[in-house]
C-alpha cells in the first residue's frame, strides 16, 4: 500500500469518529498512471461532515456509509469498482458489491437510451446532418458501453476504464466511436439486439413498433 494510505489508515484507526476508509478511482481500478490522485473516501460516524481535504496526491472526501449507500446514479461506478482499506463496522463491503449490481430495469433503461439516440443519429445521418450525426452516436456510445456491462450482471466502471473489457464488440464499438459511420452503427445493433433479445430484453426493442427496424434499413453505402 503507497505510505500515503498508511498513514492515513493509521490516523483513522485513532479517530473516534470514523469507521472506515475507502480508496476509489483509478487506483482502485488498476488503472492508475503516474498522475493519477489517490482518492479516499473518509467514512465518519455522522454528519455534519467536515470539508475535503487535499495532501499532496492524497484527496480525502469525507463521507458517511449512509451517504455511500445512497450514492446518486453519477457516483455509483465509483462506489461500485472502490476498494474497501478498513471497514471497523462491517458495512462497506456490503456497500461495495450492491452498488456493482444492476437492476432489470435499468438496463432495459440503457438499452432504451442507446436505441433512442441510434435512431436520433442514423435519421440525422439520413438527412445529411452530419454534426448532429456524430453527436448523437457519440451519446449512444455512453449508454451502449454501460449496457453491455449490464447484460453481463454489473455495472459499468467510468468510460476511463472501459479499455479492454468490452468483449469481442469492443473493436466495432471503438470503430465507430471514430469514424461516426451509420453503416457500422446499424451493424452494431444488429449485434446488440440480438445479445439483449437473448438476455430477455426483447421487448425494449419491440416496444420501439418498427422504428429501429426502419432506421436499421436505411441505405448509407
Amino acid at each position: 500500500m503507497e505510505p500515503e494510505l498508511n498513514d492515513l489508515l493509521a490516523e483513522a484507526r485513532s479517530d473516534p469518529e470514523a469507521v472506515g476508509l475507502v480508496l476509489f478511482g483509478s487506483t482502485a481500478a488498476g488503472s492508475a498512471d503516474e498522475e493519477s490522485d489517490l482518492d479516499v473516501w473518509y467514512v465518519r460516524r455522522a454528519e455534519p461532515l467536515p470539508r475535503r481535504e487535499r495532501r499532496g496526491r492524497l484527496e480525502i472526501i469525507p463521507a458517511t456509509v449512509a451517504g455511500l449507500r445512497d450514492a446518486p446514479d453519477w457516483l455509483k461506478p465509483a462506489v461500485a469498482y472502490a476498494r474497501v482499506l478498513w471497514d471497523d463496522t462491517g458495512e462497506l463491503d456490503g456497500v461495495v458489491a450492491a452498488a456493482r449490481e444492476v437492476t432489470r430495469e435499468e438496463t432495459a433503461a440503457l438499452y432504451d437510451a442507446y436505441l433512442n439516440d441510434l435512431y436520433r443519429s442514423l435519421k440525422a445521418w439520413r438527412r445529411g446532418n452530419e454534426l448532429a450525426g456524430r453527436v448523437e452516436c457519440g451519446r449512444s456510445l455512453r449508454f451502449l458501453g454501460e449496457l453491455l456491462f449490464a447484460l453481463d450482471g454489473r455495472r459499468a466502471p467510468y468510460p476511463k476504464e472501459w479499455a479492454g473489457r468490452l468483449g469481442d464488440l469492443e473493436p466495432l464499438v471503438l470503430e465507430v466511436a471514430r469514424t461516426g459511420s451509420p453503416t457500422l452503427q446499424q451493424r452494431l445493433c444488429v449485434v446488440v439486439r440480438e445479445r439483449a433479445a437473448a438476455a430477455g430484453y426483447a421487448h425494449v426493442y419491440d416496444d420501439w413498433d418498427g422504428d429501429i427496424d426502419r432506421v436499421l434499413a436505411f441505405p448509407f453505402d
